[in-house]
């Protein structure tokens, strides 16, 4: 499903992935220590 706009998609579609991956918490606090942005909402959901 290569070559979509941001105008030909709605809300509701289903975009299957040839790969999925998990963000894990560990993903979350690294990726927030790398850009600097430790902002409670981003940490503590």
């Amino acid at each position: 499903m290569a070559g979509l706009y941001f105008e030909e998609l709605h809300e509701g579609r289903v975009i299957d992935a040839e790969w999925t991956r998990t963000i894990t918490e560990s993903d979350n606090v690294l990726f927030c220590g790398m850009t600097m942005n430790v902002q409670k909402l981003h940490l503590d959901a």
